[in-house]
């Protein structure tokens, strides 16, 4: 998920698979990544930490939450015309929401809230607005039927999202982001989704038999978890059908399943096809 935000255009922490031991103790995997802070915005977007109100999704890491809160009172007033949009454009980089929203929209993330998953960052000027960082994206990529469209959640992404939708002018924005990246060469289409995968996949093949070895009999022998078979996981009998699932047909056939249903929502106008 960082990765193809990233390849959308939009500032994305970036991360690198490692080894980690703990007291010489082997650990397994991890990813190493960048914590989008207020020192990841003003590294990537200018300025001093100091300049900016941050969020952990429900929690305030640096300035405050009155322009957040601003935000929220516009939006839940209602954004069903030119004016409305207007004023919540002076707190939210709108095009850069179409493309956060989009992508989880196109994953299908079902564990994203108000309390989780998210960060969003606002320099605290005069012209200062909203932006999102994708985060903690692991419950997508699950079925390529599902649909998040309708989720929401107050003071959350997918509350702007709602209230943002019955905004034709918004609605137009949101359709021209969803054809250039579901389309073409476009950062969410098949070939270009399944690629960025790959080179994650590839990456880890081998590595990924140190972590079954360090905790493939987790479920199995130490905390067996909801509903038995409690299994051995290994690269050859999970990993690998996973990718192949993946690469194989969740990625080909996702991005037209999802253009179905922003058809459905009058979010991706048929006269873009």
């Amino acid at each position: 998920m960082r990765e193809s935000y990233a390849a959308m255009g939009r500032v994305s922490a970036r991360g690198r698979f490692v080894h980690l031991y703990l007291n010489g103790l082997y650990w397994g995997i991890y990813n190493l990544v960048e914590r989008p802070d207020e020192h990841f915005a003003a590294a990537h977007l200018g300025g001093s930490a100091s300049n900016y109100d941050t969020r952990n999704a429900d929690k305030v890491l640096s300035g405050d939450d009155a322009a957040w809160k601003q935000l929220f009172a516009l939006a839940n007033r209602g954004v069903t015309n030119t004016a409305q949009l207007a004023a919540v454009s002076e707190l939210l980089d709108v095009p850069a929401f179409c493309d956060y929203m989009l992508l989880n929209l196109y994953g299908a993330n079902a564990d994203w809230d108000a309390a989780s998953n998210w960060y969003a960052t606002r320099r605290r000027n005069a012209t200062g607005r909203f932006v999102f960082f994708v985060w903690d994206g692991e419950r997508t990529l699950e079925k390529i039927t599902d649909n998040r469209i309708a989720a929401d959640d107050d003071f959350s992404p997918t509350r702007l999202w709602q209230k943002l939708r019955a905004s034709r002018e918004f609605r137009e924005s949101f359709a021209r982001q969803a054809r250039r990246h579901l389309t073409g060469t476009g950062a969410l289409t098949p070939a270009q989704a399944a690629n960025r995968f790959r080179q994650l996949s590839d990456a880890l093949d081998a590595a990924i038999v140190a972590e079954s070895a360090r905790w493939g009999d987790y479920r199995r022998d130490a905390h067996p978890y909801k509903e038995a078979p409690y299994e051995l996981y290994t690269r050859d009998s999970h990993w690998r059908p996973e990718v192949k699932r993946l690469l194989n047909d969740y990625f080909p056939k996702r991005s037209s399943a999802f253009i179905e249903q922003l058809k459905a929502a009058q979010l991706y106008p048929a006269e873009l096809d």
